[in-house]
């Protein structure tokens, strides 16, 4: 097992086999949300177009989520609620709910690319420009692939055993005892000599995992979830992995991104600001971002929070929604 390094986009031989990129193309928008759903609302209505079709995984632990509601946003695009799993922060969970997004998607078919967002997150371009950027991407994947710098941290991710994220509450893993407990556990893998990593020659990659991908690359994905899950299945926030690591391993491998910032993961399009991380979240776009929201080429941007700053929310919301910059 290696850690992946990549270099610039380069048009490939495989490139030459994709569709014409000059043609109209459709998109799959995969949302995953848990609460504040009036928010979700407001990204539904910024993703309504004919050319797209919304699938919503709303964790299986809100109580409040009301699907009519969330339907009747939505006047173009067609809204597919998928079944819906207890996403724990951190485990396997939070890859078995993309790939139950992906297959959903990808059955129906007919889309060219496939994007992840939150419910927390928000396009910051207009829904023509999003799509025209698609249009000639010739077949490039926009997933973040992490500077080198992070190969400690891969290793320690993938290499044990992680099993407290799907067994016990997430208060307990990050309270005190939960971390004294996770170092131990490790501290005796490590004795005995665990490495899960040993016999499979998958290289490895890491990076957010937020993505906007081809519709071969999202085949290609569904076709190895046997071994996306034997290998994944026991690691940590496996969700910042398996797809660098799938797509670092296929034939789509020349068109990833190089290395990406901490602020913008522009591998992705995403604006995600880590230099001010707040906690174990990235920072919270406020009003006074909106400059440099303005300036920057990503397309998306996680994350909002309207109990910290709703104004910002409103501002972008009201601009897309009628078809101005923000």
């Amino acid at each position: 097992m290696t850690i992946g390094r990549q270099s610039q986009y380069v048009r490939a031989s495989v490139a030459q086999e994709l569709p014409d990129w000059r043609s109209s193309l459709r998109h799959a928008f995969l949302v995953m949300a848990h609460h504040q759903f009036d928010q979700l609302e407001g990204l539904l209505r910024l993703l309504d177009h004919e050319d797209n079709d919304v699938y919503l995984h709303v964790d299986a632990r809100s109580e409040d989520f009301d699907p009519a509601r969330a339907a009747s946003v939505l006047r173009h695009s067609e809204l597919v609620l998928v079944p819906r799993l207890r996403v724990r922060w951190g485990g396997w969970s939070t890859v078995a709910c993309e790939l139950v997004l992906l297959r959903s998607a990808t059955a129906k078919g007919g889309y060219s690319y496939f994007h992840l967002l939150s419910g927390a997150d928000l396009p910051i371009k207009p829904m023509s420009q999003i799509h025209a950027f698609f249009a000639r991407s010739e077949g490039r994947e926009y997933i973040e692939i992490a500077p080198d710098h992070h190969v400690d941290e891969v290793m320690f991710r993938a290499r044990l055993f992680h099993v407290l994220h799907e067994l016990l509450p997430v208060r307990y893993v990050r309270s005190r005892p939960g971390r004294a407990l996770t170092s131990a556990l490790m501290r005796a893998q490590t004795r005995l000599g665990v490495n899960r990593l040993a016999k499979d020659p998958w290289e490895l990659q890491f990076g957010s995992q937020w993505f906007s991908i081809t519709a071969e690359l999202a085949t290609h994905v569904m076709s190895q979830t046997t071994r996306i899950r034997r290998l994944f299945r026991w690691t940590f926030c496996p969700d910042e992995l398996f797809l660098q690591t799938v797509a670092l391993n296929s034939p789509f491998r020349s068109m990833l991104p190089a290395a990406g910032t901490e602020t913008e993961n522009l591998g992705a399009m995403r604006m995600i600001d880590w230099s001010r991380s707040e906690g174990s979240h990235p920072h919270v776009w406020r009003t006074a971002d909106l400059p440099q929201l303005r300036s920057t080429p990503a397309l998306f941007a996680r994350k909002f929070d309207p109990t910290i700053d709703a104004a910002v929310i409103d501002h972008i919301e009201t601009s897309l929604v009628n078809g101005r910059p923000i």
